[in-house]
């Protein structure tokens, strides 16, 4: 098994925390710019704005047939937010000086929490004051001329409201990701088997008039989120703010488990219970997890980041995820976010039940006690098998999957590998799309091999 290079600590995908105004809104007396259409790669020598011998292919099994043998279709208008086969026109407008500052906070180790006033115009609608700031790194370093940004609507307006009455939305860079189709799957397939995960879609983006190309469009775990989700929204919610410890304690004690999630200043206790219960006896932690957790959220999502080989996700790194605490049933509902490093990136490729240590995780000495618990009683046991199996025979079955990702590949291609930023060239578009199938092929194999034939 190929190991991860050294550099994959660098790669981890920091949450964005709130910060302050830096600049003032701008007036809304000015048209939002158009980003008018634009072609597919003209040859295979870079001629659309890359140099090399990079040759663009198309997407699926392995074809090779130039891109100028097929006219690409462009992506339809997105008929909702989060329509996933559909394209937003996203407008932003921001002081340059600000925007300058904004970039250079881009894939930094550290960044001030730093707000910047803009106004923003969706599909075309009449501008309005918005919030905008950074967020993660690892995502970030491959690109930093394209910045991932987060839009907020109502952090200076508390009325204020996006489309469909959001109140924040992520747009990701996918800098991570040659294929834009990792975490986008990653999320359906943690709803396909009842766990709880952002809604997305795809935008193109300018910037005071400057394309900056395709972006995935990320629901942002928030209030407007929590409602779509349970119905209200008034419970706590907790985001582990330090990687590798996720649900056990670390060695300054459980009680330190405070110190590690931040949010609401709410009842954190019921994590500290959780956690320290897992040392205890079956018939204890059975308890414990009746009384503290939403069971099929916490199942839905170690499945989904054991079968796609999540190296930044709660099992390998104790990473990219949160609680929320409803706060009719008092349980925690587990959230996923940060699905990038997934489906075998950098070639690390999960054992299913163990999905820790080189080269899935760069967390030294990780071992996730709640998932080697879950597995050892025979109650949890038989429902974690469960989600295997409704994804192995579902949503993760080869021909079902493969379809979809070729469906997505022939979607995006255009505005993929057409990028006026180059994130991306067409050859690495391509072979990205490539090994995300071998993947599944190959993964498909390993479920069947643990788990048996699906009926």
């Amino acid at each position: 098994m190929p190991m991860l290079t050294k550099a994959l600590p660098l790669l981890l995908a920091c949450l964005a925390c709130a910060g302050c105004v830096l600049a003032a809104p701008m007036d809304q007396d000015d048209d939002a710019p158009v980003i008018q259409g634009r072609v597919a790669w003209a040859d295979a020598t870079g001629a659309g704005g890359v140099g090399g011998s990079d040759a663009a292919a198309t997407p699926g099994a392995g074809s090779t047939t130039d891109a100028t043998a097929k006219v690409w279709p462009p992506m339809p208008a997105a008929k909702s937010v989060f329509d996933p086969e559909g394209l937003h026109q996203v407008a932003i407008k921001v002081e340059p000086a600000s925007w300058q500052t904004y970039l250079s906070y881009v894939g930094k180790p550290s960044k001030p929490a730093t707000w910047f006033a803009a106004e923003l115009s969706w599909d075309g609608k009449p501008p309005v004051a918005v919030a905008i700031r950074g967020f993660g790194k690892g995502s970030q370093i491959s690109n930093p001329g394209k910045a991932n940004i987060r839009i907020k609507w109502d952090e200076f307006d508390p009325q204020g409201k996006g489309p469909d009455g959001l109140h924040s939305l992520r747009l990701k860079a996918a800098g991570q990701d040659p294929s834009w189709q990792r975490e986008p799957l990653v999320y359906d397939l943690i709803r396909e088997v009842d766990g709880h995960a952002p809604r997305w879609s795809w935008a193109r983006v300018a910037v005071n008039g400057v394309d900056y190309g395709l972006y995935q469009v990320l629901e942002h775990p928030d209030k407007r989120m929590y409602k779509h989700l349970f119905g209200h929204n008034d419970g706590n919610e907790y985001e582990p703010q330090k990687a590798c410890h996720g649900l056990q304690c670390p060695k300054e004690g459980c009680a330190a488990l405070t110190k590690i999630y931040s949010g609401d200043p709410g009842d954190r206790g019921a994590i500290v219970v959780l956690a320290s219960a897992l040392t205890r006896t079956d018939a204890e932690l059975l308890e414990v997890l009746d009384k503290t957790v939403d069971l099929d959220s916490l199942l839905a999502t170690y499945a989904v980041d054991s079968v796609v080989s999540n190296i930044d996700g709660l099992a390998a790194a104790g990473h990219n995820f949160r609680f929320y605490q409803d706060e009719v049933s008092g349980k925690l509902h587990l959230i996923a976010s940060g699905a990038d490093l997934t489906f075998g990136k950098f070639g690390a490729w999960y054992e299913l039940l163990t999905p820790w240590g080189q080269p899935n995780s760069w967390c030294a000495d990780r071992v996730d006690l709640m998932l080697q618990r879950l597995w050892q009683m025979p109650a949890t046991k038989a429902l974690l098998t469960k989600k295997f199996r409704q994804l192995q025979c579902g949503a993760f079955a080869q021909g079902k999957l493969l379809a979809r990702i070729d469906a997505l590949a022939e979607m995006l291609y255009l505005e993929a590998t057409s990028d006026p930023k180059v994130l991306h060239t067409p050859a690495q578009h391509t072979k990205a799309v490539a090994d995300l199938r071998d993947y599944v092929e190959k993964r498909q194999a390993t479920l069947a091999a643990q788990f048996g034939p699906c009926p």
